[in-house]
């Protein structure tokens, strides 16, 4: 394919890359490695690429792909061929400079499902976290007639959960065994797929700094003790290579020089080793104002530690505007119980989140919500208040039983001064049916009856852009309305400007269209990013396969979103004995293979759409503790060692790559079932029992390590051992090197860990968790107690 040079003749009308001449023209982002698959065909949008005020590029040829840019639309259509894998970089020119992006290849696993027939059904699909447990699509087939219906998938190397469709029936794989709990108190199968290959890696090995230049050192390690020289190096300074003539080899120890004066105040460096045969992981090292981001920074979202809550249930600090909603078959747990925004600057003044350690507070909705309750659409039809936020009836008005807008800004105000971030959760999908855009402007929304007579309510799958929640939620039909997307989105970054707030959590991502975020996303970074110089992070929910949910994360769109693959895997592994570490380190793998290590994805234990993990451990979510558990049989905690497990899940939670969520009384165990048990009132103080006392200072001291050490926030990610109880990994950046060893077993557990020869260990030093160890010829011989875990950092 020929370079492509493309002029900006008009101002596009794709509202994706309109020309802002008041914005200096550069790149304004760091443009992540794309990822493909060999010998598919991708179409993206270069704006998801980067933010730039227009895309007036050319493309370089790269004899390892066929891209084409259509200027007008702002697609690019890009494919690798089918006998590359491995990673190569894409090149192009903008305003006279040349810049480069990585691009990976890799290559997926067949896998056949197989169901055989045992009556006359009809209809047999099957459906899964591959693709997104949509019941319309997938249909299996019986080619060669022998009663075997049979469809095959390419997938990656990772974890997944399926069942079959048959006859409009969920049923589990019947020759499949292995099988987990899911989020309706029912089972699916589950498949695991792990097609390793040689391991290869960098190993960040330090820096020297003189006068004017930094000098960064990686070790090369490669099972296959193959060699490389500078050919198979990519490096980059932010979004531009770096030229070969800074960069030595000597003995696999590679070296990088950069010139100190000339970097740019939030500098990247990336270093791969790639051919078209193999790549290694990318390792990077940050830079705030030529300085190596450490600890004594706040200045990135990767240093967040985030508390999550739901202000109605956190705690009341104007007993004044409490108002329940006067319905006697409205229940107490879901009506209001008084919590507002005075009692979360109460407590940020006595400093529970500073005793915490975290320094990011998410608040539920804000917006005005109902003052009648409302009975959810399936069986039993409960009756709820709207005290969690998310039925807004007005656009610009603060819920009168949380306060105003004033207090609203005092708090971000407040926590501002204390070094603290905060983030609002914004409803993008629906109003309630009292909203006033619903009221005057219905056109702006979709029907909620389908061609066929049924209601669209709840189909999250079949019709995910389309369906209501509920009959008085009216959803957005952004794709018919350019009116109510440009009033939502304008909407949104009104109330970043009003509060000062830092970020949001943005719901139900996957309900609305990518043109939704990228709209956004554009006015945010033109009205308060660029002009304000600071970052707004957006962290999205959406429950699906890893393609559904990464389809939304990128530069165009949200920062990241929530984990909830990973973390599926991870409750799995931690509150059931039988199932092995192994597979959560499978899974970490695919996370790290689609996301990167360095991604701002969130990593949570609890949230408020989920049983508590206490509840869980326990088995007090098992199908045979009857129905409607969250209201007639709801959880307490019975066994104190449910305790230590809850800790040994943050201590993970605290120490991988991402952005930790941790929702409110996870740090001292709270317990509770499906909504509504899962949003219990918040407690404090002698309001907690001894083992919850207990927890919550040793989660403080966890927490703590987070924010202490640099590693755990900006380090890669190195798996060093896992077994059924045993799961052993390193994190390491070019300050410091952390081990960490988790041992989920309920008996002690003497580990003889083999540590990679090649960093050279000489000593420890324990920074939580340690009874014994000793430490020769990189041989670790340790106790770790039952439910717990090592934290040590290696010199």
């Amino acid at each position: 394919m020929k370079p492509l040079k493309l002029f900006l003749a008009i101002i596009f009308s794709s509202l994706l890359i309109t020309c802002n001449t008041s914005l200096k023209p550069e790149i304004y982002d760091l443009i992540k490695t794309l990822r493909l698959t060999a010998g598919q065909t991708d179409t993206l949008m270069i704006s998801d690429l980067w933010f730039a005020p227009d895309y007036d590029v050319a493309f370089i040829e790269n004899p390892d792909l066929n891209l084409s840019y259509n200027v007008s639309s702002g697609e690019i259509i890009v494919s690798a061929d089918s006998a590359f894998q491995g990673m190569t970089l894409q090149k192009f020119t903008y305003i006279n400079k040349e810049y480069a992006f990585p691009v990976k290849v890799n290559n997926l696993t067949a896998q056949t499902f197989k169901y055989k027939l045992k009556n006359k059904e009809e209809s047999v699909r099957v459906i899964g976290s591959f693709n997104s447990w949509n019941r319309l699509n997938s249909p299996m087939t019986d080619a060669d007639g022998d009663g075997v219906y049979e469809k095959t998938f390419m997938l990656d190397n990772g974890r997944y959960e399926y069942k079959f469709y048959i006859d409009g029936n969920e049923i589990i794989d019947p020759a499949n065994k292995e099988k987990v709990l899911n989020n309706f108190g029912q089972y699916n199968s589950l498949l695991v797929i792990n097609n390793s290959s040689v391991e290869r890696e960098l190993i960040p090995n330090g820096y020297q700094r003189r006068a004017k230049t930094i000098t960064f050192k990686w070790l090369y390690n490669s099972q296959a003790k193959d060699t490389i020289d500078i050919s198979d190096i990519i490096a980059l300074q932010d979004n531009q290579v770096i030229a070969p003539e800074n960069i030595s080899i000597k003995n696999n120890l590679l070296s990088l020089e950069i010139n100190s004066e000339n970097v740019s105040p939030n500098c990247v460096i990336r270093m791969v080793v790639a051919n078209n045969n193999f790549y290694t992981a990318e390792s990077r090292v940050y830079l705030n104002n030529g300085e190596i981001a450490d600890q004594s920074e706040n200045k990135s979202w990767r240093d967040a530690i985030v508390y999550s809550l739901i202000i109605d249930r956190f705690y009341d600090g104007d007993k004044s505007n409490t108002q329940k909603v006067n319905n006697p078959e409205l229940k107490d747990k879901a009506n209001y119980y008084g919590g507002d925004i005075r009692g979360i600057i109460e407590k940020l003044d006595t400093g529970y989140f500073d005793n915490l350690n975290v320094n990011v507070i998410w608040v539920s909705p804000v917006n005005q919500n109902p003052f009648e309750a409302y009975r959810e659409y399936p069986e039993p039809r409960e009756l709820y208040a709207g005290y969690h936020g998310y039925w807004p009836i007005e656009p610009e008005k603060v819920d009168v039983r949380f306060g105003d807008m004033g207090l609203l800004r005092d708090m971000v105000d407040k926590a501002h001064q204390k070094g603290m971030k905060v983030m609002l959760d914004f409803v993008s999908n629906h109003v309630h049916e009292q909203h006033p855009y619903y009221k005057e402007h219905p056109d702006w929304f979709g029907s909620v009856n389908l061609p066929d007579g049924r209601k669209n309510i709840r189909f999250w799958d079949e019709y995910r852009l389309t369906t209501w929640f509920e009959p008085y939620l009216p959803s957005f039909d952004y794709l018919a309305s350019e009116e109510a997307l440009n009033t939502v989105t304008d909407n949104a970054v009104w109330w970043l400007k009003e509060s000062n707030a830092d970020g949001f959590r943005q719901d139900a991502v996957k309900h609305v269209p990518n043109k939704f975020w990228r709209t956004l996303t554009k006015k945010i970074k033109e009205e308060i990013e660029i002009p304000e110089n600071r970052k707004i992070y957006q962290i999205g929910e959406t429950f699906g396969s890893y393609d559904l949910i990464s389809s939304y994360v990128n530069n165009g769109q949200l920062d990241g979103q929530f984990n909830f693959n990973l973390y599926e895997t991870a409750l799995s592994a931690f509150s059931n004995p039988d199932v092995s570490f192994k597979v959560l380190d499978i899974e970490m793998a695919k996370t790290h293979d689609v996301y990167g290590m360095y991604h701002l994805m969130g990593n949570l234990m609890d949230s408020h759409d989920k049983a508590r993990f206490m509840a869980i451990a326990e088995g007090d979510t098992d199908p045979d503790k009857g129905e409607n558990i969250p209201w007639n049989n709801p959880p307490k905690v019975d066994d104190p060692d449910s305790y230590k497990k809850a800790q040994l899940y943050i201590t993970y939670m605290m120490t991988i790559p991402g952005v930790p969520f941790v929702y409110y009384g996870d740090e001292f165990g709270m317990t509770g079932a499906n909504d509504p048990d899962n949003r219990r009132p918040m407690r404090f103080g002698d309001q907690l029992s001894e083992n919850e006392k207990q927890m919550l200072k040793s989660v403080q001291k966890i927490i703590k390590l987070r924010k202490d050490n640099s590693a755990l926030r900006y380090g890669d990610f190195r798996s060093i051992y896992a077994d059924k109880n045993v799961y052993a990994y390193l994190r390491a950046d070019m300050l410091q090197k952390v081990l960490i060893v988790l041992n989920k077993s309920s008996e002690e557990t003497v580990v003889d860990l083999k540590l990679p020869v090649e960093y050279n260990f000489k000593s420890m030093i324990p920074l939580y968790g340690v009874k014994r160890y000793s430490l020769i010829s990189n041989i670790l011989n340790a106790d770790i107690p039952a439910y717990g875990a090592l934290v040590m950092l290696l010199k």
